[in-house]
């Protein structure tokens, strides 16, 4: 079962969030979106999840600028996408991601995690260097980590990268 509920953030902003899953759920985790906004793909990240035992929760980072913000990933839409990503207060998706940990939390799961994809990648190593809030933490080709490489996060990550890439100085535990 999926549905649309609204988060609250700690500055006080409401966003949309797409929620997989329910609060018995074994396991808890915050997906976070790529530059492109909670695309049918990232709702089937969600629904899979859930389908795997997992209360799941994709906070809509693009609903400062305005809601319901989805870009494909070709063409003039791609651009658009890539263009409303580079406007968005990095602060702020920090505390929408935060908002969807604090749901899960209040939810009842003691244990979550998250997991993100590029932007959302980068967010969710934010989220394990920058807050308490996660104990576990996944990231999916995040771009900008290797610029951040120097903080410590507080709790298990992954860093899953393709190609080429040299990062040095990250601590895994």
């Amino acid at each position: 079962m999926s549905r649309i509920e609204t988060l609250t953030a700690s500055d006080g902003h409401h966003l949309s969030a797409y929620i997989a899953g329910d609060a018995g759920a074994e396991r808890a985790i915050v997906v976070i979106q790529e530059a492109f906004g909670v695309t049918p793909y990232i709702r089937t990240v969600c629904d899979r999840l859930a389908e795997l035992g997992y209360h799941a929760v994709a906070p809509a980072l693009y609903d400062r600028v305005k809601r319901d913000l989805i870009f494909g990933y070709e063409g003039e839409a791609y651009k658009k996408g890539i263009e409303t990503y580079a406007s968005c207060d990095q602060a702020d998706a920090l505390l929408d991601v935060s908002a969807a940990a604090d749901y899960l939390q209040q939810a009842g799961h003691k244990r979550v995690g998250a997991i993100g994809f590029c932007w959302g990648g980068l967010l969710s190593w934010r989220m394990a260097t920058q807050t308490q809030k996660l104990q576990a933490a996944v990231s999916w080709y995040g771009g900008g980590i290797a610029a951040e490489s120097h903080a410590a996060p507080h709790c298990p990550v992954q860093l899953h990268f393709g190609g080429r890439i040299r990062i040095s100085r990250i601590r895994i535990y």
